[in-house]
């Protein structure tokens, strides 16, 4: 059976904005991101279809378009935007940090960055990865950079192509990730 939802809090719904992510975390509370920014659903129980859906806008990200979401065991939130970068949201607090980073190859910084998606390959790392601009890993707790990963013609076993289109751990731990347009890495 499909039901068609809609949740006026957080402007979704009836043809009012475009979902990029939805996420789904361990405390049973829906995360979704799309053009009207986040939205966090709490208690949901994905087997009781007779359950009103009522849901919070997060304000922090009202109005900006979210595209990948991450929940780790800490209580933080990684949240990816398309046209403001990353950020970490703590849910005991409700701060927001930004995820600052520069790139390796030029003086650009996380501003109007595309994030396309997250991973956590362990507890203590976080994957982003980025339109244009490689995979960062980053330390879980705190959103530091531990390294990043670009093309380089010049290193056989670099990353093929900077457009980071998805991220993946599989059960074995091999990081696999998919590019726009030049195929498939494995890490």
């Amino acid at each position: 059976k499909v039901t068609n939802l809609a949740i006026p809090q957080c402007n979704v719904g009836n043809g009012s904005s475009s979902i990029h992510v939805i996420h789904f975390d361990k405390d049973n509370q829906l995360w979704v991101g799309g053009s009207h920014g986040l939205c966090k659903i709490n208690n949901i129980d994905p087997l009781d279809f007779s359950q009103p859906i009522a849901g919070e806008l997060v304000t922090p990200f009202d109005n900006k378009n979210v595209t990948a979401i991450l929940s780790t065991a800490h209580g933080k939130v990684f949240v990816g935007t398309r046209f403001d970068g990353g950020f970490i949201y703590d849910t005991s607090n409700y701060k927001v940090t930004p995820i600052l980073f520069r790139d390796k190859k030029s003086v650009s910084n996380n501003n109007e960055v595309k994030i396309t998606s997250f991973i956590q390959p362990s507890k203590n790392e976080v994957w982003m990865g980025l339109d244009g601009l490689g995979v960062l890993v980053l330390d879980a707790e705190t959103g530091k950079t531990i390294e990043h990963f670009q093309h380089d013609p010049m290193l056989k076993h670099s990353i093929n192509f900077d457009y980071i289109s998805a991220l993946l751990v599989d059960t074995s731990g091999l990081i696999w990730i998919g590019t726009w347009g030049n195929g498939l890495n494995r890490f």
